[in-house]
């Protein structure tokens, strides 16, 4: 047993080649050097929208009223559909789920405007939009990011839902749900830095090792 378990370690340390070993060394030189944090790189996410603030996405949501609001009334506020990326387009039964999701929930409990637009049943329909408009940025020191050490990530901007259900072309339910400021720190550490993978697949050799 201890034989297959030398044979299957030496098998995987057999992978670390002299050119691997060589990039590894040359990364930590740089390291010792510089722990600078604009060396990392940067991700911008931005969902394309008229909307460049999170105040703008609500102005324009609350300038559509329920059963004055129709299609054409719809796009000229900001949320035109057809343009407007990402848009799900949701059935009376896609509704009916979101909506009524329990039995203890009954149409009788919604709102009579969404209430009437589902027992029109195909003539109902949903248009979930999601504006948004978000920043990523990793931070913290690059040689302990570079080598998987640690991995810090900001993720901030802002981000919202804007549902509107219309019945026969007329706006007659509206729903909006947001966060006006997104601020977060997402920290992964990995112990073992570049030698995570390779730890991870002496734990399996040695759990194979006992099957």
């Amino acid at each position: 047993m201890f034989r297959n378990i030398r044979e299957n370690l030496r098998r995987v340390w057999s992978t670390l080649e002299p050119s691997r070993l060589a990039r590894v060394s040359t990364l930590v030189s740089l390291g010792l050097l510089t722990g600078c944090s604009n060396l990392l790189p940067q991700e911008k996410t931005v969902v394309a929208s008229p909307f460049d603030t999170y105040a703008e996405a609500e102005a324009a949501f609350d300038k559509v009223t329920p059963y004055e609001t129709d299609l054409a009334e719809l796009f000229d506020s900001g949320y035109n559909i057809s343009t407007f990326p990402n848009v799900e387009v949701l059935t009376y039964l896609d509704l009916l789920a979101r909506f009524l999701p329990r039995d203890s929930i009954t149409l009788r409990d919604l709102d009579p405007g969404l209430r009437q637009c589902l027992e029109a049943r195909l003539e109902c329909r949903g248009y979930l939009v999601k504006p948004s408009r978000i920043k990523k940025d990793r931070v913290g020191n690059w040689f302990m990011d570079t080598l998987y050490f640690r991995r810090t990530e900001k993720r901030f901007g802002w981000e919202a839902e804007a549902l509107f259900v219309l019945h026969n072309d007329m706006v007659v339910y509206k729903l909006w749900k947001g966060t006006q400021r997104i601020d977060e720190l997402r920290d992964r550490k990995n112990p073992l830095g570049p030698l995570q993978n390779i730890g991870n697949a002496v734990s399996s050799a040695v759990d194979s090792s006992f099957d």
